[in-house]
């Protein structure tokens, strides 16, 4: 393969995306910390177990210890990336419980390597295996559950990824839609589509995902159940029977 051609620029870009979220799996025992794979890495490696499309960036939920300073995590996982990786990174402002990181590409000079890492709170992020308990906004503790994916990198080694539950990531992308809408934008073609992919594979349960859209618009926006459930339905009855 030519070594200059955009296809194996690509694949080499999206190979070393998959060992940067390693390198920070890595990280993560020596502080008590967790990493899982969100959004577009986390519905390939639950699907396809291969990459369907060019990512630009790669979303990590990061669970931290509820008495963590996260300027302070922020600051040994940068340390640590820079050690441990041939880019230099830096980070950029973005609002709390968010880091965004950022390292220039030389292959893709318009297009710098970009990590959207999502912080929560946590009593204790390894205590299980299969699920992690986080503290909501409204301080409450609730469950987001845990499973294996994988994804087999360009040269067709397994790899194994820790992630959310496809319900975990459907919700996570479906209860975004309103705060697009009340910003005036629109959710993009690749949500959309990893969405309708979720659901309709065989294994996805609705009732679930519904369950944890309502828990959260009932701990963020809506102090009725009824309302949050009703909510809930409405948004993601706009993906049902939806293909890309």
């Amino acid at each position: 393969m030519n070594l200059n051609s955009k296809i194996y620029k690509e694949n080499l870009r999206i190979d070393e995306d998959i060992k940067i979220s390693l390198i920070l799996k890595s990280f993560c025992p020596k502080f008590s910390l967790r990493t899982l794979l969100e959004f577009g890495y986390a519905v390939d490696s639950l699907i396809s177990h291969k990459i369907t499309r060019f990512h630009h960036d790669i979303d990590i939920a990061l669970v931290i210890p509820m008495y963590e300073e996260e300027n302070e995590v922020l600051e040994k996982i940068l340390t640590y990336l820079n050690a441990q990786t041939s880019f230099s990174w830096y980070s950029l402002p973005t609002s709390p419980h968010w880091f965004w990181l950022r390292a220039n590409d030389p292959d893709f000079p318009d297009l710098p390597r970009q990590l959207n890492i999502h912080v929560y709170r946590s009593p204790n992020p390894q205590r299980y295996k299969n699920k992690v308990e986080l503290i909501g906004k409204n301080g409450k503790v609730f469950t987001m559950e845990i499973t294996q994916g994988y994804i087999h990198n360009a040269n067709g080694e397994k790899i194994t990824l820790e992630v959310p539950i496809p319900e975990e990531i459907a919700a996570a992308k479906i209860r975004l839609v309103p705060t697009y809408r009340k910003k005036g934008e629109t959710i993009r073609t690749h949500d959309i589509s990893d969405i309708s992919r979720l659901i309709e594979t065989p294994f996805f349960n609705k009732g679930r995902c519904l369950t944890i859209l309502t828990e959260y618009f009932t701990s963020t926006s809506l102090s009725d159940p009824k309302e949050a459930r009703k909510l809930a339905e409405e948004e993601f009855a706009q993906y049902e029977g939806l293909s890309l």
